[in-house]
């Protein structure tokens, strides 16, 4: 069928909650109209259209668009209901790390940047003084080498035990040092962002799992 317009006056919006139907609708356009519709040509927020239509893609066997259908109905829900300020700013993490709990995987993104960004500062603030070898032997004192600083960069900001890395290169001992002190604060901010995308993604999945 075509999509729903009111025709005797085009600025009135469709009341939908309760419409039951078999399949989902095809329109003349992408099926995002439907969507649209639901979101911005109805009076209110209801569950139960969205539900709908994520039950017909389901049937289908389209778990892509029963994602994109249960995230825009978690955004109108947000943005036309009277929930706390607090759940709207949930909402909008959410949304951006986890696709609102539809796509969990997106937190790894993240987690990813947060080692990139750890090796490359620990490459470039290592390169500057701020690391050195602490190995006994005779090399004591001197540069790490370029793979013992990406280690040290992945043990100082990964969410896991310190690695054996730091056995052989560690930060220079020196406070007055301002490689030193960079490389330490935003070491321990990369790990708490490292351990809440890690959560993130563990929270995402588990719910995934259980909505499956």
């Amino acid at each position: 069928m075509r999509l729903l317009k009111h025709t005797a006056d085009t600025h009135r919006r469709l009341d939908v909650d309760g419409l039951t139907y078999k399949g989902v609708p095809q329109v003349t356009s992408p099926p995002w109209d439907w969507l649209d519709l639901l979101q911005n040509g109805t009076p209110r927020y209801a569950a139960q259209p969205y539900q709908q239509l994520a039950a017909g893609y389901r049937a289908l066997g389209d778990e892509r668009q029963v994602r994109k259908t249960l995230m825009r109905q978690r955004a109108d829900q947000l943005a036309r209901t009277d929930v706390h300020w607090s759940e709207k700013v949930w909402g909008k993490i959410t949304k951006i790390t986890l696709g609102y709990g539809y796509k969990p995987w997106r937190a790894l993104w993240f987690l990813v940047v947060v080692v990139a960004v750890s090796c490359v500062l620990a490459v470039w603030l290592g390169s500057k003084g701020a690391l050195t070898t602490t190995d006994k032997a005779k090399y004591q004192g001197k540069p790490c080498t370029l793979v013992q600083t990406v280690s040290v960069g992945l043990d100082l900001n990964l969410p896991v035990e310190t690695s054996l890395a730091r056995e052989k290169c560690d930060l220079t001992r020196d406070s007055a040092s301002t490689p030193v002190t960079w490389l330490s604060v935003s070491g321990w901010m990369l790990r708490v962002l490292a351990w809440v995308f890690a959560a993130l993604f563990i929270a995402g999945f588990t719910s995934a799992v259980r909505k499956t």
